[in-house]
């Protein structure tokens, strides 16, 4: 089973601030394209496989950035938040990819409801 949704944003113009105190960054011919694909495998196992596929790409055609304090401590957050969710989603893998193995599932769960 499987779900497919697309998304496209386009302006002409736009601009960040940081706090509400100044302008950040001012943009010129934006546009940002979101492919999200959520499929489900359909099986008879009591654990269900599921995946999501997410392809986003940005197009600017002008940027400026005044790079002050508050704009690079926001930079540095995103930054970081970004690793966090990339270590904490590969050590979920692992231990899904070892939950979900075929000999894991028959000599563990499988055998429960006998």
């Amino acid at each position: 089973m499987q779900n497919t949704y697309y998304f496209i944003t386009k302006t002409e113009k736009g601009d960040l601030s940081i706090n509400d105190c100044y302008k950040a960054i001012k943009f010129e011919g934006f546009c940002g394209e979101s492919d999200f694909t959520f499929r489900k495998e359909v099986t008879d196992l009591p654990v269900k496989k599921s995946k999501l596929l997410w392809d986003n790409k940005i197009s600017l055609e002008k940027i400026d950035m005044n790079l002050n304090s508050p704009l690079f401590n926001c930079l540095l957050e995103v930054a970081n938040m970004y690793h966090a969710m990339v270590w904490a989603s590969s050590i979920k893998q692992k231990i899904k990819s070892q939950l979900l193995a075929d000999d894991f599932l028959k000599n563990n769960v499988l055998l429960q409801n006998q």
